[in-house]
């Protein structure tokens, strides 16, 4: 039986050891999670689901600043550019100038069902044709600076959109313009005709959405951002909209412009550094896409604090409605519900404009760098999610690695280095891991952590999805620190005034609470010892054990009077192996600990002034106040000007008739205070 009881407190103290040890996990599980990461050829589900992606096939478009706008149709993709004011056809592998302009930049192109070729220019606000025999003429010409927007409505109408002023203009196809809205706003910047000629516009200013309908205006929705950039509708009559508070004129000289012409700027992560500004710092909406339904309702389906909601477009062959965004070069799929997923990233940092094709093709304009890209040109061969770099904090030691997937399989790799960005000191990818319940990472000394989920679409890993990852690691034990001991009165302590009032109400019980700052980089929970010395001795002997605070509370009723100082001794031992403990240690600088009241020495009466003098035996003499009747007192200062010292004298020039008594009320540095009462 004894050998028993021996044997199970031996185990309990094992298992008290073991977990005292802290093994810490990373996991990637929700869509925040996986969010953070980058994306090549995978889908992101908003439940946290990754699987594999339609194919994104980059097309070679001409050397230009910016890709602003464009149209595709049976025919040709039709390009328009900014900076240089230049229209493009795209056939295949033919690029072909087919327009140059005299403004810079062309927000708007579009080849109406009679075959001309229209752009829409700014500022000056024109509209050119490119005619059968291939020559540009200007159109019509408005009186607004900008055109924002241009569709074609199902009379063969031209419908624009318009800044300085914001209108809705008309243009028929004998060249006359009318206007059929003047907003408020200064701009107009999207538009949508619906199939039965309805046009539903967005305001660059107030963030209004205007519905145009038999000749009639009406303010359907007025979000609570600045502007609408982009205006779609689904099959079910769904009206969706993007808003956001990004200013439009950045549009015209987006930041960075020379050195991605120059080529200096290929790194995205560290192109979205420039978009991780106020919003995301302080988790503000930075833009959101709403959904309004034909009966009237309207609801927030997506938003962002990192990312501006860009362009919309329905996809009909997959009944979706898919969103570019800035800021981290991404495009979603929407529904109607609220459902979303992370549908494809670009290495734009701009996702800037969706342009779907007659053919069901999809296609997608970025900036910072352009690029032009064909969003579903076949499914994927293989693909694969890059998370983001991983902080453990301090140097670790990474063990085992799990991920669960409901349909097929992956292989994980996985990289370490001790520098925040990815360089040439970091590891070699491991080599694929490919056990998802016992796989070994088994690195060692690294602070920075990456991992590398490969999809592959072979018939037995076909429709596979990963839904959650995780791994584990121990950090190196750090060393805590303390940097700082202070201490303070109690009567000088304003926030122990409550806590203490009954204690205080008594002179003779005096506290002096001691505080120090500690700090571990591995956050272990950690245990204080404090320890006292007199200034008089050589030795520090304990006063409190496994204190959990970084504060002590002093009862100086239980020391002599003198002059100390503390030893604060912090150990990590709650959170370590006995052999792994660390420890360190700090003294104060001196304090007093005082209850006694400075001592009267002598007074005496020499003509009209009373003399006295007074000694403390440990800390200085701060002040003497005298009175005639207890209530009015004043304040008389040393003979020589301050106190500052143990033994001061004051001389007190009496006001004989007042009273026959003079009290005195002397006070040391410490708070002691007494007072007596002499007759003259």
């Amino acid at each position: 039986m004894f050998k028993k009881i021996i044997l199970l407190l031996l185990v309990i103290f094992i298992q008290s050891l073991l977990i005292g040890v802290e093994v810490r996990s990373k996991t990637l599980e929700s869509f925040s999670d996986f969010q953070k990461g980058v994306f090549n050829g995978i889908v992101l589900k908003s439940k946290g689901q990754l699987l594999i992606g339609k194919n994104a096939k980059q097309i070679k478009g001409p050397l230009e600043s910016f890709y602003l706008s464009a149209y595709k149709d049976k025919i040709s993709l039709l390009l328009g550019t900014g900076h240089s004011g230049r229209v493009f056809s795209i056939k295949g592998k033919e690029i072909k100038k087919i327009m140059e302009l005299k403004e810079p930049d062309i927000y708007a192109v579009l080849r109406k069902s009679n075959g001309k070729i229209y752009a829409a220019s700014s500022p000056n606000g024109k509209i050119y044709s490119l005619n059968n025999d291939k020559k540009v003429d200007v159109f019509y010409k408005f009186k607004a600076q900008y055109i924002w927007d241009m569709k074609e409505d199902s009379k063969g109408n031209l419908v624009c959109a318009t800044g300085n002023p914001g209108q809705v203009n008309l243009v028929n196809f004998d060249k006359q313009g009318k206007i059929i809205f003047k907003s408020q706003e200064s701009h107009i910047l999207s538009l949508h005709i619906s199939k039965d000629n309805t046009i539903y516009a967005g305001g660059g200013e107030k963030g209004i959405l205007y519905r145009i309908r038999n000749k009639k205006v009406e303010v359907v929705f007025e979000t609570p951002f600045k502007e609408i950039f982009s205006i779609c509708e689904d099959n079910k009559g769904n009206i969706y909209f993007t808003a956001g508070d990004k200013d439009f004129n950045k549009l015209k000289k987006p930041s960075l412009s020379k050195n991605v012409q120059k080529g200096k700027l290929n790194n995205k992560e560290k192109l979205n550094m420039l978009f991780s500004n106020i919003y995301n710092k302080r988790n503000i909406e930075r833009s959101a896409v709403y959904c309004l339904s034909p009966k009237g309702n309207v609801e927030k389906i997506w938003h962002s604090s990192s990312e501006d909601a860009l362009s919309l477009l329905f996809v009909k062959k997959e009944n979706c409605v898919l969103l570019s965004t800035g800021g981290k070069g991404r495009v979603y799929k929407l529904s109607s519900k609220g459902d979303y997923s992370l549908y494809h990233e670009v290495e734009s940092v701009q996702a800037y404009k969706l342009i779907g094709s007659e053919t069901g093709e999809i296609y997608m304009l970025g900036n910072n760098a352009p690029a032009i890209t064909n969003l579903n040109s076949g499914d994927m061969t293989s693909s694969y999610y890059l998370s983001e770099v991983f902080d453990l904090g301090v140097k670790s030691k990474l063990g085992r690695i799990t991920w669960n997937c409901p349909v097929g399989a992956v292989s994980v790799f996985v990289k370490a280095g001790n520098s925040k960005e990815v360089d040439n000191t970091w590891s070699n990818w491991s080599a694929p891991l490919q056990d998802p319940l016992n796989s070994k990472i088994n690195f060692n000394n690294y602070r920075y952590v990456r991992l590398k989920i490969n999809f592959s679409n072979s018939p037995k890993a076909k429709g596979t999805i990963l839904d959650k990852i995780k791994f584990y690691y121990i950090q190196k034990n750090k060393k805590p620190k303390i940097e700082n001991i202070s201490t303070t009165s109690l009567s000088q302590k304003d926030i122990l005034k409550k806590t203490f009032k009954t204690l205080r109400k008594n002179n003779k019980e005096k506290f002096i609470q001691i505080n120090w700052i500690a700090d571990d980089e591995n956050d272990d929970e950690l245990s204080f010892n404090l320890y006292l010395k007199d200034k008089k001795e050589s030795k520090f002997f304990i006063v409190a054990k496994n204190i959990k605070e970084k504060k002590f509370l002093l009862d100086t009723r239980m020391y002599s009077d003198g002059i100390y100082q503390a030893k604060v001794e912090v150990s990590d031992i709650l959170s370590n192996n006995i052999s792994d403990v660390m420890k360190d240690e700090l003294v104060s600088p001196y304090f007093y600990i005082d209850s006694t009241a400075p001592k009267l020495l002598s007074s005496s009466i020499e003509g009209e002034y009373l003399k006295v003098i007074y000694k403390d035996d440990v800390s200085p003499i701060n002040s003497l106040h005298y009175s005639y009747d207890g209530k009015s007192w004043f304040v008389v200062f040393p003979n020589d000007g301050i106190g500052d010292s143990l033994k001061e004298d004051f001389k007190i020039k009496l006001s004989k008739g007042k009273s026959d008594y003079i009290f005195l009320k002397v006070q040391d540095e410490a708070g002691n205070f007494k007072i007596v009462q002499r007759k003259f």
